[in-house]
Order: structure tokens, then sequence, then C-alpha cells
């Protein structure tokens, strides 16, 4: 089942969201109490919901992808990027999907994982002891959006973006199963923190789309 979207919430379920947001200490909203209550009274007017319902749709809809991707493009010929900020481009390797679950009761969904490559991520590293090899596996973890599937349902999908050495290591099945797992674990943790709730990633279930190099 598709997730709604946020203009398809009622008025009260939607603000109630937003109000546990903001009262979240792990919340990424950066409000001072005098803007939160600002915020709060905003909310009690039908016309300012319907207007920040329609924001939030616009900026999660798939198609602004591609706006939004040209965008940064343009920002980088015209070298207009935070000194800061460092935008890297990740090419698709291969696709992951994973059931998931909101809460105990609710049925399983799915949730997708693009795993890509970028120069700019650093190498695998081995450390050998007399356990064996461990490997670090440096990554970056983009945010969450949701994506069209072949039913033209939407579900929450992540680009995890690893050095090409690491994926060109997958061709062997236990050090692409060690990358998956590593995947999940940063993905649930993820996933916690932008939905406030206890989502539980079906780790038997992760299989790798064949043909799919990303969604």
């Amino acid at each position: 089942m598709a997730q709604p979207r946020p203009s398809e919430l009622p008025d009260d379920v939607f603000n109630k969201y937003l109000e546990e947001a903001m009262k979240s200490k792990d919340s990424k909203l950066s409000l001072s109490d005098q803007e939160q209550q600002n915020l709060t009274n905003a909310m009690k007017k039908p016309e300012f919901t319907k207007l920040l319902k329609e924001y939030m749709d616009e900026i999660s809809d798939p198609k602004n992808r591609a706006e939004q991707e040209a965008y940064l493009q343009q920002l980088e010929r015209e070298n207009k990027v935070p000194q800061h900020v460092r935008l890297i481009h990740p090419k698709a390797a291969f696709c992951v999907k994973v059931k998931r679950r909101d809460s105990p009761d609710a049925p399983e969904g799915k949730l997708f994982i693009n795993i890509c490559t970028a120069e700019e991520i650093g190498r695998p590293e081995p450390t050998r002891s007399e356990k064996g090899v461990h490997w670090s596996l440096p990554y970056s973890l983009g945010p969450m959006r949701h994506e069209l599937d072949r039913s033209r349902e939407a579900h929450p999908t992540f680009d995890f973006a690893l050095n090409p050495d690491t994926c060109r290591r997958c061709k062997d099945a236990r050090f692409q199963k060690m990358v998956i797992d590593t995947a999940l674990d940063a993905v649930e943790s993820r996933v916690k923190e932008v939905l406030k709730d206890n989502v539980k990633l079906v780790r038997g279930s992760a299989r790798v789309l064949k043909g799919v190099p990303c969604i």
C-alpha cells in the first residue's frame, strides 16, 4: 500500500505529526520556543495547513528530482555551492528491496536502497586479526525520499554510496552480504530518525533486484 501524501492526511493527523516532530529531542527542526509557538498558532488556521501540505507534497514528489538535480548542477557550474558543501554524483550499481514494518500490527511495506558508487567515498580498508579480516566500509547515505515501483506505488527510498572498489568486491557473495547488512543498519537508523517510529526492516527479505540498477 502506498503511503499517503501530506495533502491526503486529515488536518488533525497532519498537525499531530508536525507537533510530535517539533517536540522530539531527535528532531531535525531547529526552532526556538517562540518559533514553535508561532507555528503551532498558525496550524490552527486551515488555510495555513493547506499551504503547508501542498508545499510538502511538492518537495517530496519524485517528478521534481530532475529539476532539483539540474539546479544543483547549475550552482556547481556557477561556483555558487557553499565552500563547506561538497556535492557528489553517484552512479547506480544495484538495487536492494527489503520489507519493512512500521509497527508490530502494521502490514508489511517495501523499502528500496540504491547501492551507488562515487569516487569521493573512501576505499574499503581491511584489518587482520586472529579472528579473521574485518572491513571498514566508508559510505554516504542520502536523505529519504519516495520513489514509484512497477505498480506505481510510492515507497521510501535511499541512495547508499560507496567507493567503486567496494562495489567491485561485491562479486564475492559474502562481501556483498556484508555491504547490504551495512546499508540496512544505516537505513534503519535513519528511518527511525525521520519517521520517529519503531520501524523495523525484515532483514531476511532483503534481495538484490535483477536488472534494476536503481529506482
